[in-house]
This record gives C-alpha cells, sequence and structure tokens, in this order.
C-alpha cells in the first residue's frame, strides 16, 4: 500500500487545517466556509490561491478565507470569459480561412486539404480519427469520409490543429491577413486550454516557473497597448494578451463591444474588495496590466 502525503479531510478538518496555517474566518464565518466548500468549490482548487500571500514563521499574514473565496470567483469569470472570447476568435478565425479559399480562383475547397494532408498526415489523422469518434457528427463523417473539403475539416478540427493549418495557409498563400494568426494563435491556445479545463490563472503570477522569453511579435503588438517587455515575460501576460489581440483583430465590431461590456464588468467585480489587496504587488500589477488590454480592446 502506498503512503499517502495529505490525509483526506472533512471539510471541517479542513477549516482546523487552515487556522493552523495562519488563516483567519473573520471576514466570513467558519460556517460560510464550510457552505462554499461543499456546494460552490473544493478544497484543493480555493486554497490554491494563499500561494499569493506571504508567511512568516509558517503562517500567513493578513489572509482571511473571504479572500480566497473572492479570487476563486474573480479567477472562475475571468477564465469563462477568456474562454468565450476563445470562441469568438476560432469562429472569426474559420470565417476568415474560408473567405480566403472562397476567392482564390486557384481553390477547389478540396485540394488544399490533400495538400495539408501531405504536410502534416499526423494532425491530418488525428482531426479525421476525431471527427470519426465524434457521435454528433455520425452522418456527416458517413457522407463526407472519402472526400473532405475545407469546411468540412474547418468544422471538426480543434484549437490546437488549427495552429498547424494557419501556419500551413500562411506559408502558402503568404496571405498578410493571417499574419496575426500565425504568429499569436499558439499563444491563445496556452490559455484557451487553460480556461477549458478550469486552471486557476490567479497563483504564481510573475513567479520563475511562469517567466518565458519574449517573442518579438508580441512585444510589437503590445506596444500598442502600452504593455511593457517585462510585463510579456509572465506567460499569463503574454497568452492573454495574445488572445485579445487575436479578438479585436478577426471578430466583429458587435462581438468585440459584447466583450467589452462583459470584461469592464469583471474589472468592476475585481474591485470590489480591492483595499484586500493592495499590499499584494502581483496581483495588483497583473490588475492594471489586463485593464490595459481592455482599453486596448475598446480603442
Amino acid at each position: 500500500m502506498i503512503a499517502n502525503d495529505k490525509p483526506k479531510l472533512t471539510n471541517k478538518e479542513m477549516i482546523s487545517h487552515l487556522t493552523t496555517k495562519g488563516i483567519t474566518f473573520e471576514k466570513m464565518t467558519e460556517a460560510e466556509a464550510m457552505r462554499i466548500l461543499r456546494q460552490n468549490t473544493y478544497f484543493y482548487k480555493i486554497t490554491a490561491y494563499r500561494k499569493n500571500f506571504s508567511k512568516t514563521n509558517g503562517q500567513y499574514q493578513g489572509l482571511d478565507f473571504a479572500m480566497l473565496s473572492d479570487l476563486a470567483i474573480i479567477d472562475m469569470r475571468l477564465r469563462y470569459l477568456l474562454l468565450e472570447m476563445s470562441l469568438d476568435y476560432e469562429h472569426a478565425i474559420k470565417t476568415k480561412i474560408l473567405d480566403i479559399i472562397t476567392y482564390d480562383p486557384n481553390e477547389d475547397g478540396y485540394d488544399i486539404v490533400r495538400r495539408f494532408k501531405t504536410m502534416h498526415s499526423s494532425t491530418y489523422k488525428n482531426t479525421v480519427n476525431d471527427f470519426h469518434r465524434n457521435h454528433y457528427l455520425k452522418d456527416m463523417y458517413k457522407k463526407r469520409q472519402g472526400n473532405i473539403a475545407i469546411w468540412t475539416l474547418l468544422e471538426v478540427m480543434s484549437f490546437g490543429s488549427l495552429s498547424i493549418l494557419i501556419d500551413f495557409m500562411w506559408k502558402e498563400k503568404n496571405q498578410k491577413s493571417l499574419k496575426a494568426a500565425h504568429n499569436l494563435h499558439k499563444y491563445a491556445k496556452n490559455i484557451r486550454n487553460a480556461s477549458a479545463h478550469s486552471n486557476p490563472l490567479l497563483v504564481n503570477l510573475y513567479s520563475q516557473s511562469t517567466r518565458i522569453k519574449n517573442d518579438q511579435a508580441v512585444v510589437s503588438y503590445a506596444s500598442y497597448a502600452r504593455i511593457s517587455y517585462s510585463q510579456l515575460e509572465e506567460k499569463k501576460i503574454n497568452d492573454i494578451f495574445s488572445l485579445i489581440y487575436l479578438h479585436k483583430k478577426y471578430c466583429s465590431n458587435p462581438m468585440i463591444g459584447t466583450r467589452i461590456v462583459h470584461l469592464n464588468e469583471l474589472l468592476r467585480r475585481a474591485e470590489r474588495h480591492k483595499e484586500w489587496y493592495a499590499s499584494i504587488e502581483k496581483l495588483c500589477d497583473f490588475y492594471l496590466t489586463f485593464k490595459k488590454m481592455v482599453d486596448f480592446l475598446a480603442d
């Protein structure tokens, strides 16, 4: 039998454990915290946000359970909104690709798929396998499996595989309209996947583990939003900005307008208890940088 590093705890034992770490229950009672753990979230996720706060002699300083709950709510709303923006962009870039093919007299919609299959056989095979396994698309697969057109391929292609198709078309067509997608889609994919899988975003900000080497293309685009070179060394900043830039570049004005409303609602929600985080420099920096992105989208 393998020994567990951490034993299973009841919710009451979880709360007792947190108190031994210096986490208080003054802004929120233990009974309220118990209800949240049973109905709204779970211990492992909500306690992840404690990493934003400092410790002295193993005790968290100035950290109340209500602050963890508040950050969990803000983070959830951020993830949901970024996922919606990913879906907006995904639809828009697929529409752009089909527009390029439609108005290219040298393309019939089928030959480009054959060329893509030759150049990227593994990606093509994975896409077709997913198509075959999709229970909702069985009729479509039966009709089109032998001769797949670009509009069918796009319909079933994953966000990650779409990155490879964009790069393929960029090299083949040298279409300036695809330049931003060619440069940034791979970064937008990271934040889309993290959001889709409910990975907490407001943790480990500006840590050594999330630092990356700057991509000069991203630095160039981000200069329009007044986001600094050093800020872009934070992977999450780099990836979120990439998605926001792509949304601005490819989505329709009405869709952008809708998301701006939602983003500003999120910013106001994040400020509801801003005094709680005034001394947490990394959270304040992230908020200010994110606000620049929202302002850039609105310009």
